[in-house]
């Protein structure tokens, strides 16, 4: 074997990433982290196998894992590398996430696909958590009439929560939220008092906390209690 191969094999072995050769769509070589990752009891296991053969038969978007497989490697092919969120199955059958990065590649004067797998499930999972934490507080808000909103003073911008369009009487995501459309359904009487609230407590740390009314789309007149703090 020609020096600069056997070099290529040395790092491609201990590349501490799972990391594959595929060849007409099909693994040809992979290293020790992909089979330890996989759980298999060799490479030969898993040599000569389609990528859908290590993943579910479905993809979380419902796509059918060899179809799919398919378009992400002629993707790669057309592009010369292409990166892309995959979920794959180990030997004993569970799952996890990964992602995949493809690159076109000579080797051995053939061309091929490079293969390199991220797992990413612990990144995944945290995502799911903050996910089904912001809907449980968004629930709360719902129930509670309480709504949360953050103001970027040095740039104005301004993000509101659902439940903060809906106490205005608005549709959540019906517009992009903006001091100029807080301050517009702010009932006129009620916008020099409020505006010197926050001014103190922007110019001085002080705590904004005001009862004003606020104008809905209808006319109807509501009370509501706004409570802030400058940071």
């Amino acid at each position: 074997m020609p020096q600069g191969r056997e070099r290529y094999h040395a790092v491609f072995e201990m590349a501490p990433d799972p990391t594959f050769i595929l060849e007409g769509h099909q693994f040809v070589e992979c290293n020790r982290a992909a089979v330890t990752m996989l759980g298999y009891p060799d490479a030969a296991s898993l040599l000569d196998a389609h990528p859908s053969e290590l993943s579910p038969e479905r993809q979380p978007d419902g796509e059918c894992s060899r179809e799919k497989a398919e378009r992400m490697m002629d993707i790669a092919d057309r592009e010369g590398v292409h990166r892309f969120e995959w979920v794959h199955k180990r030997h004993d059958g569970s799952t996890f996430f990964t992602e995949v990065t493809l690159s076109v590649m000579r080797y051995d004067g053939r061309t091929v696909l490079l293969a390199v797998w991220r797992d990413i499930s612990d990144r995944k999972a945290a995502e799911t958590k903050l996910r089904d934490s912001e809907r449980s507080l968004a629930e709360a808000q719902r129930i509670a009439h309480l709504g949360n909103w953050w103001l970027n003073a040095e740039t104005g911008e301004v993000r509101w929560s659902d439940e903060i369009y809906r106490i205005f009487g608005r549709e959540p995501g019906e517009f992009e939220p903006s001091y100029e459309r807080f301050y517009a359904a702010v009932h006129p009487d009620d916008v020099a008092p409020v505006k010197k609230s926050e001014a103190a407590a922007l110019a001085h740390g002080l705590p904004h906390s005001i009862d004003h009314r606020i104008v809905l789309p209808d006319g109807a007149i509501r009370w509501v209690h706004e409570e802030a703090i400058a940071s």
